[in-house]
């Protein structure tokens, strides 16, 4: 179940990756490949028939201007959010620790989308919220693991690729992230203790923060519109 945390992670890292330049007539953000693209903050909701997703919004991102607020910082003033499809979490013991991953549940990879919301709305009780916007990216996940140390917190990692991305107006520029790199690679550190609900009686909500950095080269992906 954390272990779904780094899927969200790693699309987050996705989204800023890219290095300044042009993408057919919208400016393609960039960044070079291993630098910090973006940091982001989420919640990992555990549902009570055991599947999970991730909900969150970034307060920085690579090659956007600022500020990513429309007001104090907070889900509920994030102009980009981020919600993954639902997945499923298997858990392995290791000794006193646990690992965690996450599965597709009828997919081969577990999709995360971003957004760019013109009228920030974004509210941890109600998942919807998180994807009420303009769809901007969309990554899937590779293969990832979480190692939980409990009670106290755990660790994420996870690769995400860059899937699909469309032309988005920002502070009156148009951007794309068509422009970033080939993908993204997240780190995350969540709590041990959910904010609310419980790991064992499900449902619960687990708190997480992150950053995440590129992979591959920008140059090599173009813009894609839709999905």
């Amino acid at each position: 179940m954390k272990r779904t945390i780094g899927v969200l992670a790693v699309l987050c890292g996705a989204l800023l990756m890219v290095e300044n330049g042009r993408a057919q007539g919208s400016f393609a953000v960039r960044i070079a490949p291993g630098a910090v693209a973006a940091h982001m903050v989420g919640r990992l909701q555990l549902a009570a028939d055991g599947t999970a997703q991730l909900l969150g919004y970034y307060p920085f991102v690579q090659g956007l201007p600022g500020p990513f607020f429309y007001g104090a910082a907070g889900e509920a003033t994030a102009y980009f959010t981020f919600r993954s499809a639902s997945f499923q979490v298997q858990a392995v013991p290791n000794g006193n620790i646990m690992m965690l991953f996450s599965s597709p549940i009828n997919d081969t990879s577990i999709a995360v989308n971003l957004y760019y919301n013109a009228s920030p709305s974004g509210d941890f009780t109600k998942p919807e919220s998180f994807s009420s916007g303009q769809l901007i990216a969309t990554f899937r996940t590779r293969r990832g693991m979480a190692t939980a140390i409990a009670p106290s917190t755990g660790l994420e990692m996870g690769t995400l690729d860059l899937v699909s991305t469309s032309d988005f107006t920002f502070q009156g520029q148009t951007y794309n992230l068509g422009g970033f790199a080939s993908g993204i690679t997240m780190t995350t550190i969540y709590a041990g203790t959910p904010v609310s609900g419980s790991i064992v009686s499900p449902p619960a909500s687990i708190a997480f923060g992150g950053s995440a950095v590129t992979i591959g080269t920008a140059a090599g992906v173009p813009p894609r519109r839709g999905r």
